[in-house]
């Protein structure tokens, strides 16, 4: 079939065969790029924030629980012993504008399961730091900053 064509209609045969080719690469990797732009802007919009804030919680709850630490050092001077509070409130702050901005991001599936999880333990920990801060106070009131000068 071939050697009855003449030479200029094979030409065109094989070059609308590269085009053909041509246009069935070009969109496939069109649909491709179009998926990767529609990941990536999931990433950058949802992910990302999600990631850093989760990234400040996990920060803040360190720096929390590194200041109720250092409030049980009786060698502490009067500002360094105020500075733990400060510094208490200041993370909480930074703490609550996290969770604020995490609490709107939707969960679906194992992602809303692990959230409950995160947030049953949090709660336990939360009436834990609750009451250690109610023993300092009640420490602070009679005037003992150092449990030691109970015995």
């Amino acid at each position: 079939m071939l050697k009855n064509m003449k030479i200029g209609a094979k030409l065109i045969g094989g070059f609308m065969t590269v085009a053909v080719i041509t246009l069935l690469v070009g969109t496939i990797g069109w649909y491709a790029m179009y998926n990767v732009i529609g990941v990536a802007h999931i990433i950058t919009d949802q992910s990302i924030p999600e990631i850093e804030n989760l990234r400040i919680i996990d920060r803040e709850i360190l720096v929390i629980e590194r200041a109720s630490r250092t409030l049980l050092n009786p060698l502490l001077s009067d500002t360094q012993y105020r500075q733990q509070y400060d510094d208490i409130a200041a993370a909480r702050q930074r703490y609550k504008k996290a969770w604020d901005a995490y609490e709107t991001v939707p969960k679906q599936g194992e992602k809303e399961n692990l959230w409950k999880q995160f947030l049953a333990a949090l709660d336990e920990g939360k009436k834990e730091n609750d009451r250690f801060f109610a023993m300092v106070k009640e420490f602070e009131t009679i005037g003992i900053r150092n449990p030691e000068e109970l015995m």
